[in-house]
């Protein structure tokens, strides 16, 4: 792939640069000699170094240290743009981005690095000396790595995993070993079969001692193919995923659920949360800047909704503040003509550098939602009901059990998901996974936005190839995503 020409080295050589800092930024140079990864990845040491290069790269504000959060926030139904917005984000809310946007490039660009560190260590840990377990140890979460990096590759830039019978439309190309070539588009299909292999691997190799959530561990890795599975709709094994991931660490209380979204969180329920220091992106800013009250984006009405509705009473207090997650994720600022409610789910109010937040990339909240909407879907609605009760109490002060069944169940757990999961980059997707509507009614009045509805199967839910990549390489030049330009 072309885009390695100026990676490959970049990956080769971040032993020498992970000991002093984590800005991955520092990292986009090209260092003349070729055959620096010879010299630096020798020890045991300096893989322990390249593996955090692997995690370093994941936190770039084009992958989880922003674009997951809050460029995937603008595609969805969870977020609209506020009046004080300047045009953050507009191509993305309005969809009318093209193979040009520099979103599609940056996520595309940074997301293939992480692949392409990650290529590095498991194809040369185990021939430096050492203890082998260590060397397991590394292989297995850079293996994961790869696996999740796959993932939110296929799930962005090609259609859904079911929408051809066998999966044989385009995926992205699998890159298994770091070098420069020129390769086409693999199917779907043979995407996720590479994802699911890597994460069995892993777990092979992992020790059921390591300890997370800051690297990964067997309960993230089952945590992944959970989510994984349920992107194939194979239920059951997303189940048994899900509910290993849950016997390794469950729900977290309502005191601690509320302090994992400060900015040095203790980490709750999380699988895998990755460390955020003063160098990285300040993802709560680009939500709403504290300082000058200025809100990017705002809650949609229709999400503050399904929280309950205000109390006309008491201004600014409501039913919604039995829901831990209200109080966690919106702060009610009134007065402001942009909009009262703002999102703060990343912004510690009172922290020292705000809007600093470590992102919790998978969690325990998710499996609970992911385990219910299985059940439904295979016709369990007692199981699926006992997950939708389970993650309610754990959120919701004085929840009292309901019962429901069918349909009205089903539409119950999404709406739960929809909550529970805001602004951590799974709307979006979840719309486009189950071949539905991007509806935003009302919402899209607010600020004028085009495109306010985006019918199922739209090409829009799929991103295009970035042009330069186009350009870069001629086999994926002809294989452009169906409604952008070759």
């Amino acid at each position: 792939m072309k885009i390695y020409k100026n990676l490959r080295y970049v990956a080769l050589s971040l032993g020498l640069f992970m000991a002093t800092t984590s800005c991955d930024d520092m990292l986009d140079v090209t260092p003349q000699d070729q055959l620096v990864a010879d010299v630096a990845l020798t020890t045991l040491s300096d893989f322990q170094l390249a593996l955090n290069g692997i995690y370093s790269g994941m936190t770039s504000g084009s992958y989880y240290g922003t674009s997951w959060e809050v460029d995937i926030a603008y595609l969805g139904d969870n977020a609209r743009r506020s009046l004080d917005n300047r045009g953050q984000g507009a191509e993305l809310h309005n969809y009318t981005f093209a193979s040009t946007n520099n979103e599609a490039s940056a996520i595309w660009t940074t997301i293939y690095r992480v692949i392409d560190r990650a290529n590095i260590v498991i194809n040369r840990v185990d021939a430096v000396e050492g203890d082998q377990a260590v060397k397991n140890q590394i292989k297995g979460e850079a293996l994961v790595a790869r696996a999740l990096a796959y993932h939110d590759l296929v799930r962005l830039y090609a259609d859904r995993y079911d929408a051809t019978a066998d999966a044989s439309h385009f995926g992205v190309p699998i890159l298994l070993e770091s070098k420069i070539s020129e390769p086409g588009r693999n199917s779907v299909k043979e995407v996720y079969d590479q994802i699911n292999a890597d994460l069995v691997d892993a777990k092979g190799l992992m020790s059921n001692d390591a300890v997370g959530p800051n690297r990964f561990t067997d309960a993230a890795a089952a945590a992944i193919q959970a989510r994984v599975a349920l992107y194939q709709k194979q239920y059951q094994k997303a189940i048994d995923f899900a509910t290993e991931a849950i016997n390794a660490k469950g729900l977290a209380n309502r005191t601690n659920f509320a302090a994992m979204w400060k900015q040095r969180p203790g980490m709750g329920e999380s699988y895998f949360t990755l460390a955020m220091n003063a160098t990285n992106p300040r993802v709560g800013e680009l939500f709403y800047e504290i300082n000058s009250n200025t809100a990017f984006m705002n809650p949609t009405q229709s999400l503050l909704n399904t929280f309950g509705q205000d109390d006309a009473e008491t201004e600014g207090e409501d039913e919604r503040t039995d829901d831990v997650r209200f109080s966690s994720y919106f702060t009610y600022t009134p007065g402001r003509a942009a909009g009262e409610y703002t999102i703060t789910k990343y912004s510690d109010v009172d922290a020292q550098i705000k809007g600093l937040s470590n992102i919790h990339v998978i969690r325990a909240g998710e499996m609970y939602a992911t385990r219910a909407e299985a059940f439904a879907a295979l016709g369990n609605d007692p199981q699926a009901l006992a997950d939708l009760n389970a993650l309610r109490s754990a959120r919701i002060a004085g929840y009292e059990d309901v019962t429901l069944t069918g349909q009205e169940l089903k539409d119950a757990i999404a709406e739960e998901r929809r909550k529970e999961l805001a602004y951590e980059g799974h709307r979006f997707f979840d719309l486009k996974r189950l071949n539905l509507a991007l509806e935003r009614g009302e919402d899209c009045s607010v600020a004028p936005a085009s495109n306010c509805t985006i019918p199922a199967g739209n090409f829009r839910f799929t991103f295009p190839i970035p042009q330069d990549e186009i350009f870069a390489n001629p086999t994926i030049g002809a294989q452009q995503n169906t409604g952008y330009l070759q």
